[in-house]
């Protein structure tokens, strides 16, 4: 019996004992897990990240996992969906710029391809005034530019050879016989008109008055600059009076000439404003006003054709070259915004409006005519909105990758 009540008694000492030491153990973790999170109360406000490698978030203080630099503390904030906060540094890396929403005139653009041709209101033929034979020829190649007052070629003409010489005897019996009932001064302007429409030009009549001596070689000399576009003559041709020598353009004025199909000319008349693009210099805009709409349509292409005068006073621009003429119709005042401030996918257009010096909002809008560079907003901003022009794509992206959702979430569509 006194055995029993030993057992009994020991086994009631040791389950005390234990349950003791349970209480002692939780007390003991309890103030540990207490005593971690007094460490860290101050850092509910805040995340750890690596400046290195910026998607690494934690919520404790530690290394990198990647590149084992120390984490940074950065203070949350809490922003609501759509909104983006970026510092100075990454604004100036992502080269964000932005553009006010203004009241201007926009409407739809009408593309129409040309080519750039001569001016034919600045072509000038040069003929021979005389007969004779090319003895020398100065400008033997299509293209060559030839300026004002150059000599283009020397002929020999028995024609030209007795007028100087009647002009220079002329001149001598003038001054020899003062007192003669010939009136010589009227015989030397009839000549000198004559040697004037010949093609001789004030200043070699002046040389021969100097030198008195008719030459066997005439020069026949420019009287406008341009580029040759046709020549007709070689070194020791023969010509008669009136035969085609060459052909000199002016290429300071050019035409483009755009083939216009029924209906996409519509609107188009004389003097509408066009804008002129030119793929070899694509950073010129050239504006300009239609000079010719040909009222009659090919009867065998069916298309029509419009003209456009453009200036080309530094030489630029060649014949031949492709060009755009681009017309706006259906012109009207609204909201506009640079096109490429516009991101658009299959859930509709957004843009990022600037809310403060480093915050930015995504906004769902309504777009409108384009004309290329500009966009019409139909609803979604207000007047003044500070719209994201360069630099938008890439708020999208930093935002998916600091919210992990498309920015787009949650916007209604």
């Amino acid at each position: 019996m006194k055995t029993r009540i030993k057992i009994k008694y020991f086994n009631n000492h040791f389950l005390i004992k234990m349950i003791l030491f349970i209480l002692i153990i939780g007390a003991a973790i309890s103030c540990t897990k207490k005593n971690e999170q007094h460490s860290h109360k101050g850092d509910d406000g805040f995340y750890y990240t690596c400046s290195m490698d910026p998607q690494v978030i934690e919520n404790k203080p530690g290394k990198c996992p990647i590149c084992k630099m120390e984490l940074t503390k950065v203070k949350k904030v809490n922003f609501k969906e759509g909104t983006l906060e970026l510092s100075n540094t990454q604004i100036k890396l992502a080269n964000i710029k932005t553009d006010s929403l203004r009241f201007e005139e926009i409407g739809e653009d009408v593309i129409l391809n040309g080519i750039i041709s001569v001016n034919q209101n600045k072509v000038e033929n040069i003929n021979s005034r005389t007969d004779g034979r090319v003895d020398k020829l100065y400008f033997k190649n299509i293209g060559d530019v030839i300026k004002k007052g150059e000599v283009i070629y020397e002929i020999y003409s028995e024609e030209l050879i007795s007028l100087q010489k009647e002009y220079s005897l002329a001149l001598k019996k003038q001054h020899l016989i003062k007192d003669s009932e010939i009136d010589y001064r009227n015989i030397i302007d009839a000549l000198k008109n004559k040697l004037l429409l010949k093609g001789i030009t004030e200043n070699q009549i002046i040389a021969f008055e100097k030198q008195g001596d008719s030459k066997f070689t005439i020069p026949i000399i420019s009287k406008n600059s341009g580029v040759i576009t046709k020549l007709n003559i070689s070194e020791g041709e023969y010509l008669k009076e009136g035969d085609p020598v060459m052909q000199l353009a002016d290429l300071s004025s050019l035409w483009i000439e755009a083939q216009v199909y029924p209906g996409e000319g519509e609107g188009i008349d004389n003097d509408s404003k066009v804008i002129v693009n030119l793929p070899t210099f694509p950073e010129k805009k050239i504006k300009a006003n239609v000079d010719f709409v040909n009222p009659e349509i090919n009867p065998q292409s069916k298309i029509g054709l419009i003209r456009v005068e453009i200036e080309n006073k530094n030489g630029d621009l060649k014949p031949g070259m492709q060009a755009s003429i681009v017309f706006r119709k259906n012109l009207k005042k609204t909201m506009v915004i640079q096109s490429n401030a516009i991101q658009t996918d299959s859930q509709g257009s957004t843009v990022w409006v600037q809310k403060g010096e480093h915050t930015f909002e995504l906004k769902m809008v309504k777009t409108g005519i384009s004309n290329g560079d500009k966009i019409e907003i139909k609803s979604g901003l207000q007047m003044g909105d500070k719209v994201v022009v360069t630099g938008a794509y890439l708020l999208g992206s930093e935002y998916i990758f600091k919210k992990g959702v498309n920015p787009m979430a949650g916007h209604k569509m």
